[in-house]
């Protein structure tokens, strides 16, 4: 998929962002463009929809409907330590990975806004009905960015688990600890731009020891942190992504979003948290928020880190699907 900047007409903001989509099929070389609307979001869909209409006119090969057999139903996509059995799920789930590691051109830059489109794509051409979003950390404030984005139609309630203030810590500016590691923060940047630096810090800290020891620092109970959680990343790409994430933008603000929220949401906030603790400006701000907005539910978990989902997952899913 390539975006680009429409061409001609079309108003004072047509052409000031790259939200005309061209999609192609590589086994195929078929090609489909959209430029019609100011929405990426909503070009992708049209240039996607054009895309299969193409394939069915010119590459699809005709079915035999004597031998054809539907595929099985989707099965549930849930968290591998999830203590809810398929029999007691009541509605579909997936488990959505938003990083893209590995299947991004050279140079991509990883946002907030790019993976709350992701989310969008996915529930506009996967799930095609209303859905509750469940986030944890970055993946939270995805959700609540991709809600911000869309109707009620797409995204029925959100269930945010330890709500990040951005993609990285240079979002919390008004944290006085986060104040006196900026200057930190911006040399680490610096070191990071370097392609040598960068990649001999990327291969300490994705050691299983250096990756054990910081979950082991997040977590309250000791006990998650098992193997599963501490493979390196060696994906193509994992470099790169790494860069990205540390040193570019923290993205839209939760708290310039929220207010714009009318849908459901629950906060669960595992008060045992270092990365956004409940006495951080990010935790402050949504510990204040059932007492602003009718439609906020917050549940403190006690003795819980920063993955509540994955530390307490019984406990989640008691406050979750009571």
């Amino acid at each position: 998929m390539d975006v680009y900047k429409s061409s001609g007409p079309g108003g004072q903001h047509r052409n000031k962002r790259e939200s005309a989509v061209c999609l192609e099929h590589v086994p195929t070389g078929v090609i489909a463009h959209a430029a019609e609307h100011r929405s990426q979001h909503k070009n992708r869909v049209s240039a996607l929809s054009r895309l299969r209409t193409l394939l069915a006119l010119k590459a699809r090969s005709s079915v035999n409907l004597d031998a054809y057999s539907p595929p099985p139903q989707p099965l549930q996509i849930l968290h591998p330590k999830s203590t809810i059995r398929s029999s007691e799920w009541q509605w579909r789930g997936f488990c959505f990975c938003c990083t893209g590691i590995g299947d991004k051109p050279a140079g991509y830059s990883y946002t907030m806004e790019a993976w709350a489109q992701l989310i969008l794509d996915f529930l506009d051409e996967v799930v095609q009905k209303p859905t509750v979003l469940i986030g944890n950390s970055v993946g939270s404030l995805a959700c609540v960015i991709a809600a911000s984005e869309s109707s009620q139609t797409l995204v029925r309630g959100l269930v945010l688990l330890n709500c990040a203030g951005g993609m990285n810590n240079k979002a919390i500016v008004d944290d006085w600890r986060i104040k006196l590691l900026l200057p930190l923060l911006w040399f680490i940047d610096f070191l990071l731009k370097q392609r040598p630096i960068a990649s001999a810090i990327f291969e300490r800290v994705k050691q299983r020891e250096t990756l054990r020891n910081i979950l082991l620092s997040i977590y309250a109970n000791k006990e998650s942190v098992d193997e599963t959680l501490v493979e390196p990343a060696n994906e193509e790409g994992a470099l790169d992504a790494f860069v990205s994430i540390v040193t570019g933008p923290p993205g839209p603000n939760p708290v310039q979003l929220m207010p714009s929220i009318s849908i459901p949401v629950l906060v669960l906030w595992g008060d045992e948290d270092p990365f956004t603790p409940l006495d951080g400006p990010v935790g402050k701000y949504f510990s204040s928020l059932p007492s602003k907005l009718s439609n906020v539910k917050l549940i403190v978990l006690e003795g819980v880190g920063h993955c509540p989902h994955d530390d307490r997952p019984e406990l989640v899913h008691e406050k979750m699907l009571p």
